[in-house]
């Protein structure tokens, strides 16, 4: 009887898995705008992960994207599909915006996935953040200035030649450079007005807030 009965629990434990089919589901996500305005801190642990019913809607991270070039996040989990009928689940994202900053779960409804019969394989592309983010930090970006110097007082003293003197900017950017190394920023005559002087500049990853 005990043989008969062990026999039986295998065989229904073989029957189950013959009908759950694995199937590798690639999640893609575009972390562009959370970066960018400042909503994720990669570089300070931020992350995005996903929770649901493939995993007990676990919000712990343990389901974390994988970070790739230009913000675009990725996880490829193990699903499972029965043969017969639909083969759905139902996840959420779930925003880490640091390593010590509270998570937050995307806005209702739930995004979900059915598993396509006869593939091994799906791709989903995720689209949008669904919801509202706070901010984590200040954003940053490209700030051009225009510096401009009018030398009116200094030529009619004739303490400025044009001809043989120069305007030169100098601060912290260029290291004070005030002639005195190679390459200093010079300064040139306004097309408007010969006796204003000005200099454009780009400056870089300056934060916005």
């Amino acid at each position: 009887m005990k043989s008969c009965a062990l026999f039986w629990i295998l065989g229904f434990c073989s029957l189950l898995q013959a009908q759950l089919t694995p199937v590798q589901v690639t999640f893609n996500f575009d972390a562009t705008p959370l970066v960018t305005n400042c909503m994720i801190e990669p570089t300070n642990g931020g992350r995005i992960a996903i929770g649901g019913s493939m995993n007990g809607w676990n919000n712990t991270g343990v389901d974390a994207f994988t970070a790739g070039v230009n913000h675009q996040y990725n996880i490829t989990k193990t699903l499972y599909k029965k043969s017969v009928g639909d083969s759905i689940y139902n996840y959420k994202l779930i925003h880490f915006p640091s390593s010590t900053g509270f998570i937050a779960w995307e806005a209702d409804p739930n995004r979900s996935l059915t598993l396509t019969p006869n593939t091994t394989h799906q791709t989903l592309n995720l689209g949008a953040w669904k919801g509202a983010i706070n901010n984590v930090c200040v954003p940053t970006g490209n700030v051009e200035v225009t510096f401009k110097v009018n030398v009116k007082a200094q030529l009619l003293a004739q303490n400025f030649l044009p001809a043989t003197d120069k305007v030169i900017l100098a601060g912290d950017f260029n290291t004070w450079n005030n002639g005195s190394n190679p390459n200093p920023t010079v300064m040139q005559p306004s097309l408007l007005l010969a006796e204003v002087y000005e200099k454009k500049m780009l400056f870089q990853g300056i934060k916005l807030g």
